[in-house]
């Protein structure tokens, strides 16, 4: 395809012209007598060229296609042409009309003998590149010879005429998925003609061939390297539309350049014909690229993460990793994602982290934010990337260009739980109370009045004087007795400068003595403090309950919970076996301590000197202390149980004893069971003891005496000193044939439990909220919040953890029941004889015939050959003095050691 004219130098020859531009930068010449006229032998061709100097242009014909022999002279000479040769000339009409021309070709020989020419053609050429404007509208002269019908040509002619107006080249662009139009007439030569008609199209050719012919002009659905792109028309008026939706337009990518070309060719109303290339270009826009959803799960135990506890099962997952998925339709497109939010639940909740490995895949690590997940339970979370292609046109785009950017899609990751075992926390907790009254809630009462003392109390007595006050001497009589002891004493240091001097030394002696003298004085510095005397004391008791009670506590938690979630921590606890509680009973105590407390000390001091006289404090010796704590010693001390009483019966001391007691009663309590609740004790203690000698009083009816089955003596050396007889050495012995004593005893009897009845507790979160209301035992629930800080930086234990403090306190009940008892207890023994050496100062030997010498025969080892002790009755409750049961007090409350904590996801 190539830019033409074609047009006709009507005449009495008529003649056609085409001039065609060839990519070479020639123009061909195509020339034919139409033989509508006369016939005639073409001699000659003379044309006028614009844009350029047809003198110096260096133009050259060459004939072509069997025209070679034909080219004759050539004349070019800018304005100055109108003959070649003598008969090639266009002198005359011609000349005048149109004027000299620029060039002029000779065609063959003169006369039609030789040749006669009707067509020619030929290629022109310069030293530059031609173009076919240069003929645009150009003058024309044609000379013939040999013009004629038939045979008869003997005529000659000269025809002048005009080229017509020249088609130009047009080019136009067109976007993807838009259409625009091209005027292809507008730079054309009267494209639009004197009289306002537009030229007609009449064909339209590509590489394909001529374009359909459709009612409005010409038509091709233009298709490019396989794409279908979209459809052009030119109309028949000279309009070329192109509109790009083909079914394959979208797959142009950004600055994706398509060309297409075709020539359309041009008649006008004369008829005259012009053809010019046209260049469509079509311009790829970018196609917002597609990103779509995606699904995968991942186990929660297979994260990787640092776990905060030791108690923690270690997380050495690799997470999941998928594929993003994306779609461009634009060829040669590379895509790449970007993720733009974390993951997060469907309750607003950020778990898990998320990487974009940069190859087209994300892994997703499920961290230590799911463990809070049952086994099989599901959890989804969710974060959206984009596709982003390569253009680089970014999101702010012109239609029809779109953005680089992909919509947002989402990817859901479905995490699946894992059984966790619970974390699990044991403690022991102490549990103390003291002094509290085993007969009501509340402390015990101790009467202990303060008694007066008998003797002296000095109280701080000081032992500061001044022996010798200090003197001080000065005046005439003193001035000059200095004066001369100076003149001396610097005399005698003169004397030794001289002897100093001699050897290199340097002294400088002056010597100054006081214009006073004092003289010390003598003083002393001390205390002294005495207290000498007897101090008489009383305790009363009305008996008292101590207790020590350590509680083993178990405490479980789940191993993570949500925010906002309410969850339980169990709780268990056990007593442990050193469980215990101790009572004693009312009891008296009343005694008298010599108190011998001095303590003085004495300084002598003499000027600036001081010297120690004397530093005693009796209260420096430790074991010289009364009951007390004061320095001295006790000279006695006695308790309720030391109030025992022997009661004389007259004549019936030799039958009967009666022993009188104040009954004191310590008790030590145990667990009942080792999984129980429950401690308790028992003790008793003798009030009267009634025994009858049954064997002396059947003596003594049998046969007036009652020494007759048995009886017992000593001999020895005793002494009294101040009233107190004193055994220094006796031989005791005893004997029985046969011994029956029927022994009543009146007892009181305790029996305690001590039964725990709840351990309430509060337990403190490490935000500092708190949780009451609970019990050990109970499942403790825990209201998570929604939202807040429950991991606070207290003293650097900001570890992910929620620490939990739990304060324990006791309740118990204590129960007393003490009553009085009556037992009856027969012993009766056959043969008995034993003897010793006792005494007051020492420990004497002692034997016995049986269980010692002879082996008994019940080898009770009670000294009888054969005997028992048989009980009649035993703790027969005659009256409850006491049965009542309160709560105790006086408990500490106790605070868990061991770190109890859960992890908040």
């Amino acid at each position: 395809m190539a830019k033409s004219i074609t047009f006709t130098v009507d005449g009495p020859v008529d003649t056609l012209i085409k001039i065609t531009e060839l990519p070479d930068g020639t123009l061909r010449f195509d020339i034919n007598v139409l033989g509508s006229g006369l016939l005639g032998d073409l001699r000659g061709i003379f044309f006028d060229m614009a844009d350029l100097d047809a003198t110096t242009a260096g133009l050259t014909v060459a004939g072509i296609d069997g025209s070679e022999d034909i080219i004759g002279q050539t004349v070019f000479d800018e304005g100055s042409v109108s003959s070649v040769r003598n008969d090639v000339n266009v002198n005359g009409s011609v000349l005048k009309q149109q004027g000299r021309f620029d060039g002029g070709i000779e065609f063959g020989t003169p006369g039609k003998a030789k040749d006669d020419i009707s067509s020619v053609s030929f290629v022109l050429s310069a030293t530059e590149p031609l173009s076919l404007d240069s003929f645009d509208l150009a003058d024309f002269g044609l000379r013939y010879t040999s013009v004629g019908t038939g045979n008869k040509r003997g005529g000659s002619e000269k025809i002048a005429g005009d080229a017509s107006g020249v088609a130009r080249n047009d080019a136009w662009e067109v976007d993807e998925n838009s259409r625009a139009m091209v005027d292809l007439l507008a730079n054309d030569t009267n494209g639009v003609q004197a009289d306002g008609t537009r030229k007609t199209v009449i064909s339209v050719v590509d590489e394909l061939g001529a374009l359909d012919p459709v009612v409005a002009g010409f038509q091709r659905t233009v298709e490019i390297g396989g794409l279908v792109l979209g459809t052009l028309l030119v109309t028949s008026d000279g309009f070329a539309k192109f509109v790009a939706d083909g079914a394959d337009v979208d797959k142009l990518a950004h600055d994706d350049i398509r060309q297409w070309s075709f020539t359309y060719e041009t008649q006008s109303s004369a008829g005259n014909l012009a053809t010019a290339d046209v260049v469509l270009t079509i311009d790829g826009q970018n196609d917002q690229p597609d990103a779509f959803d995606v699904a995968v799960s991942v186990g929660e135990d297979d994260a990787f993460d640092m776990v905060q506890s030791g108690q923690f099962g270690p997380l050495t997952g690799d997470g999941v990793t998928g594929s993003f998925m994306g779609f461009d339709i634009d060829i040669g497109d590379v895509l790449s994602f970007q993720i733009i939010s974390d993951p997060t639940d469907a309750f607003g909740n950020q778990y898990g982290e998320v990487v974009n490995n940069g190859d087209g895949t994300f892994t997703f690590n499920p961290t230590d934010d799911f463990q809070f997940l049952d086994a099989g339970e599901t959890r989804d979370v969710t974060f959206q990337y984009v596709a982003i292609d390569d253009s680089g046109v970014g999101t702010s785009t012109t239609p029809p260009e779109e953005s680089d950017t992909s919509a947002p899609s989402t990817i859901t990751v479905t995490v699946i739980g894992a059984d966790d075992a619970p974390i699990e926390f044991t403690d022991q907790l102490l549990f103390e109370t003291n002094n509290q009254s085993m007969f009501g809630t509340g402390a015990a009462l101790v009467f202990q009045p303060t008694l007066p003392f008998f003797g002296f109390n000095t109280g701080s007595q000081s032992l500061n004087a001044t022996i010798i006050p200090s003197f001080t001497f000065a005046g005439d009589a003193l001035e000059g007795l200095l004066d001369g002891i100076e003149a001396v004493v610097n005399a005698i240091a003169d004397f030794g400068c001289t002897i100093a001097g001699i050897f290199g030394a340097d002294c400088d002696a002056d010597v100054d003595l006081p214009s006073s003298i004092s003289t010390p004085g003598v003083r002393t510095e001390g205390n002294f403090a005495a207290m000498v005397g007897l101090q008489p004391y009383f305790s009363l008791n009305t008996g008292e309950v101590d207790a020590s009670v350590p509680v083993d506590v178990f405490f479980s938690a789940p191993r993570q919970v949500e925010n906002g979630e309410t969850f339980s921590i169990s709780s268990a606890y056990s007593l442990d076996g050193g469980s215990t509680f101790t009572t004693m009973s009312p009891n008296v105590n009343f005694g008298m301590d010599f108190v011998f407390d001095l303590d003085t000390a004495l300084d002598l001091i003499i000027g600036s000197s001081r010297f120690d006289i004397w530093d005693i404090d009796t209260g420096n010796d430790p074991n010289f202390t009364g009951e007390l704590g004061l320095p001295g010693f006790n000279i006695f001390d006695a308790s309720g149980e030391d109030l025992e009483l022997s009661v004389p019966l007259g004549p019936l001391d030799p039958f009967f004893d009666l022993d009188l007691n104040f009954p004191i009663i310590e008790t030590t309590g145990t667990l009942d069971a080792p999984d129980g609740n429950t401690l308790s004790s028992s003790g008793s203690d003798d009030v009267a003891a009634l025994t009858a000698d049954l064997d002396a009083f059947a003596s003594q009816l049998l046969f007036g005496f009652p020494s007759a089955f048995g009886n017992s003596d000593s001999f020895g050396l005793s002494t009294s000193v101040a009233g107190v007889n004193l055994n220094l050495l006796s031989v005791e012995w005893s004997w029985d044939l046969v011994s029956l004593a029927l022994t009543t005893t009146l007892e009181t009897l305790q029996d305690f439990s001590l039964s725990i009845e709840d351990l309430p507790l509060m337990a403190m979160l490490e935000d500092g909220s708190i949780i009451n209301g609970f019990s050990l035992g109970d499942e403790i629930t825990v209201n998570t919040p929604t939202t807040g800080d429950f991991d606070p930086d207290l003293s650097g234990n900001a570890d992910g953890l929620i620490d939990v403090d739990i304060a324990v306190d006791m309740e118990a009940l204590f129960s007393n029941d003490t009553y009085l008892g009556l037992d009856l207890d027969l012993f009766a023994g056959l043969l008995q004889f034993s003897a010793g050496i006792t005494s007051d100062f020492f420990d004497g030997p002692s034997v016995s015939l049986f269980d010692g010498i002879i082996p008994s025969i019940d080898g009770n080892n009670d000294g009888f050959l054969l005997g028992n002790t048989f009980s009649l009755l035993e703790d027969v409750r005659l009256a409850t003095l006491f049965d009542e049961e309160f709560d105790i007090e006086g408990w500490n409350t106790a605070n868990t050691d061991t770190p109890i904590f859960f992890d908040v996801a």
